[in-house]
Formats: structure tokens, sequence, C-alpha cells
């Protein structure tokens, strides 16, 4: 004659949070495994269902914690020259001599390029530094009168490449 089962498994158990009635059926459970499939065959399809819930709700928190440092890119904080500013000694708004661009975190300058509106390089005296960094200061040459676009492309220190340009004009 088989012994009967211990005082813990013949109450109800608490396996992860459902609680589940373990009926003996004439059987003995042996194990823990033996309970849990014992469990499992017992409960009602609502029991399944909210284990169901619960891996689905605890993966999408996962996928969820695990995206958020990934949303949170890098983004142009100031410039010394503004997006679609006019420059010029007439408007007392002088010609900018550099341009001052700073980051909301550190990142590696890639590229870096000054253009005319009709495409045509304008050369900068600027070496790219080796380290991450958040300020940047670029000296420029004389600039004529016409339309400038800044081009940049920019790598966060999770390997994300940004890239943005800034649009001027000179008087």
């Amino acid at each position: 004659m088989r012994a009967p089962p211990p005082r813990a498994l013949r109450r109800a158990a608490d396996w992860n949070g459902l609680r589940v009635r373990i009926r003996r059926n004439g059987g003995q459970v042996r194990s823990r495994h033996d309970m849990f499939n014992c469990a499992a065959v017992r409960m009602g399809n609502a029991a399944k269902g909210e284990t169901m819930i619960r891996f689905f709700v605890g993966a999408l928190v996962a996928m969820l914690i695990g995206a958020a440092p990934a949303a949170a890119h890098v983004v142009v904080k100031s410039s010394s020259i503004e997006q679609d500013g006019v420059y010029g000694a007439a408007l007392g708004n002088p010609v900018p001599h550099k341009l001052e661009i700073t980051f909301n975190g550190d990142v590696g300058l890639a590229e870096l390029r000054l253009e005319t509106e009709a495409g045509e390089p304008v050369e900068l005296d600027f070496v790219k530094p080796k380290g991450f960094q958040a300020s940047f200061v670029i000296p420029l040459p004389a600039l004529v009168a016409g339309q400038y676009v800044f081009h940049w492309r920019a790598l966060a220190k999770d390997g994300h490449a940004m890239n943005g340009k800034i649009e001027f004009s000179v008087v």
C-alpha cells in the first residue's frame, strides 16, 4: 500500500501565482513534476487562459523595457547657426565665422560638409575628433552671399546613426 502524499500536496497548491487544487483521483502524486502535471490536467480553460495572458503581458513589458533606451535618440540641442537663419552685416546679424553645434549626448561626428544651394562643396578646415563628445566647433571660411546647407552625420554610443542639415543664407 502506498503512503498518502504529504499534507502540502493534499491542500491547494500555489504554483506560479495560480491557485490550483490537486485531486488524487486514486492516483499518487510523488513529485513536484507529477503535482504540476496533475494540476495542469485539472485546470479549467479559464486558468489556462490566465496563464497565457500573464505570459504575453510579461513578454510585452520585457520588450518595452528593452526598447526604451533605443527610443532615446541623440538630437541637436543647440547650434550657433539657426535653421533658415539669414546673416549679413546690413541686417545687424554678422556672418558667422564658426559653427558651434551641441548634441544632447556624446556622439562621434562621422561626416560634416557645407554646400552651396547648387550643391557645390565649400572647403572646411576641420578635422573630425576620434572620440565621442557632445559639442563641436567648426571654423568657417569667408562666406559670400548665397544660400548654404550644412549636412551632418553623427554616430551615437549605442551605434545608432543620425543625420541632419542646417540651412541658412548670407546676404
